[in-house]
C-alpha cells in the first residue's frame, strides 16, 4: 500500500452482483473500519493514521455511498443486514490471510455484529461504537453539546456536505429501514456464548463521542 505523503487509493471488489471500495494504510494485523448509515470511510480520518501506525487499517466504503455512488448502476443494494454481512464474509475471506479486529459506529456496528456471530473464526475482536442494534439510553444532552461546539459543528458541516453529493439517497432511506426494523439482541446472546471458545472479544461503548452519524 501507500505510504508517506502518498494519498492511498480506493481498491474496487467485484462480488456479483455487488461491487464495493475500500482503502488500506499501515501494515500488521487488519482492522476493518465500517462506517455508519448516511457517511462514508471519511468519517474514521481522525483514526486511520493513528492505527496505521501500528496495524493493516482497511476503510470499507458500503454500496451506494462514498465513491460506490458511481457504480450504483453496475451494483444491487442488499436488502438486509445479513447480506451486507455475507458480501464482506466473503471479502475478509478473501483478502486477509488472518482474523481481522472489527469495528463498527452505528448501523456499521449492527452489520459488523451480524458478520461476527455468522463467522467468529474471521474476527480476532470486535468493537462497537454507539451501534444500532444494541439498546441503549436515550441521552442526546451529550450529542447536541457537540453540535454546538463551534469546532465540532464545522467538521460535522463540512463532513455532511461532502457527503450528501457522495451518498445515494436510497442507500439511507434503505439503511434507516433496516436499522428501526432490525433487532440486534439475538445475534448479541449468540455472540456471548460464541466468545467462550472462539478469539472474538466485544467492547461496546456507547457515552463517547461517535466519530460520525448512524
Amino acid at each position: 500500500m501507500t505510504s508517506g505523503s502518498l494519498v492511498p487509493q480506493p481498491i474496487l471488489h467485484s462480488f456479483p452482483p455487488n461491487r464495493f471500495f475500500e482503502t488500506r494504510r499501515g501494515a500488521g494485523t487488519p482492522v476493518v473500519l465500517i462506517h455508519g448509515r448516511g457517511g462514508s470511510s471519511d468519517w474514521w480520518r481522525h483514526n486511520v493514521d493513528a492505527l496505521a501506525a501500528k496495524y493493516l487499517v482497511s476503510t470499507v466504503d458500503l454500496i451506494g455511498v462514498g465513491p460506490n455512488r458511481f457504480v450504483q448502476r453496475r451494483s444491487v443494494l442488499p436488502s438486509a443486514f445479513s447480506r451486507i454481512a455475507e458480501l464482506l464474509t466473503r471479502w475478509i475471506e478473501s483478502s486477509f490471510e488472518e482474523p481481522v479486529h472489527l469495528v463498527g459506529n452505528s448501523m456499521g456496528g449492527h452489520i459488523a455484529i451480524y458478520l461476527a456471530a455468522g463467522r467468529p473464526d474471521l474476527v480476532r475482536s470486535l468493537i462497537l461504537v454507539d451501534s444500532s442494534g444494541v439498546p441503549f439510553a436515550l441521552t442526546p444532552g451529550p450529542h447536541v453539546r457537540n453540535v454546538l461546539s463551534i469546532a465540532d459543528a464545522r467538521s460535522l458541516a463540512t463532513m455532511l456536505a461532502r457527503d450528501m453529493f457522495r451518498s445515494s439517497p436510497a442507500s439511507m432511506l434503505l439503511g434507516l429501514s433496516r436499522i428501526v426494523r432490525d433487532d440486534a439482541r439475538p445475534l448479541m446472546r449468540t455472540l456471548a456464548t460464541t466468545t467462550r471458545s472462539c478469539p472474538c472479544r466485544m467492547a461496546v461503548q456507547q457515552q463517547s463521542r461517535s466519530p460520525g452519524p448512524a
